[in-house]
């Protein structure tokens, strides 16, 4: 799910992030207090997996639904996750960008038949930032309910040749379940992370998507 400058970019904030959140001991001392007198923990994920794209609702536009029409039904990659965690829940910021080649004429006009108005859509890129409150019942089983902000950028060449990017943003909310193993949160040490979950959205938005990822991680 992102291309290399992307994620090495990310994996820089989410490493300058920890690091400065467990080397202060007294701020993680108050963060403590405030929850509880329970452990503050700081998990930092990779992730691989499958984000599946809905079809749009039948309310989008023509242009949703032609450029939507171009896109896979499937996009495989990776991203990026930092989370922090407070015992029984948490919170976890995510990101993931995938460039795509497409390579097809999109009907942005609604006109089936008609080729001469479409757009010949060359590459398209999807910049996915999610921010989740997560709850977990169990060790290792959590549930979560967040908030996507989701931006695709289509590069095109319209019917009279000229280079353009039509660019659109979209904000939804999911739920997801997970597992989490390899890990105590009740303990603030050092340990690895397994993870395995799917994120399922509430409803159907322009270009949105539901995702099945497993990752690995480091739990400070």
């Amino acid at each position: 799910m992102a291309t290399l400058e992307h994620l090495v970019a990310k994996f820089a904030l989410c490493l300058a992030s920890a690091g400065l959140l467990f080397a202060s001991s007294a701020k993680a001392q108050g963060l403590s207090d405030i929850a509880g007198k329970k452990a503050v923990g700081v998990g930092i994920f990779y992730g691989i997996g499958t984000i599946a794209l809905n079809a749009p609702p039948d309310t989008a536009s023509a242009e949703v639904k032609g450029y939507s029409a171009v896109l896979p039904a499937t996009i495989d990659g990776a991203g990026m996750a930092i989370g922090l965690n407070f015992g029984k829940w948490g919170i976890v910021f995510g990101s993931d960008d995938n460039t795509l080649e497409i390579n097809k004429l999109a009907d942005v006009l609604g006109t089936p038949g008609n080729t001469s108005d479409d757009m010949l859509v060359s590459t398209a890129r999807r910049v996915n930032q999610s921010l989740t409150v997560m709850f977990r019942p169990y060790r290792w089983i959590y549930f979560g309910l967040g908030q996507d902000e989701n931006t695709v950028s289509f590069n095109v060449t319209t019917p009279l040749g000229a280079q353009e990017t039509h660019r659109f943003t979209t904000t939804s909310n999911f739920y997801s379940i997970g597992l989490a193993v390899g890990f105590d949160p009740e303990k603030n040490k050092v340990a690895p992370i397994l993870t395995v979950y799917t994120k399922v959205p509430t409803e159907r938005k322009d270009f949105g998507s539901s995702t099945t990822s497993a990752g690995f991680g480091v739990y400070f």
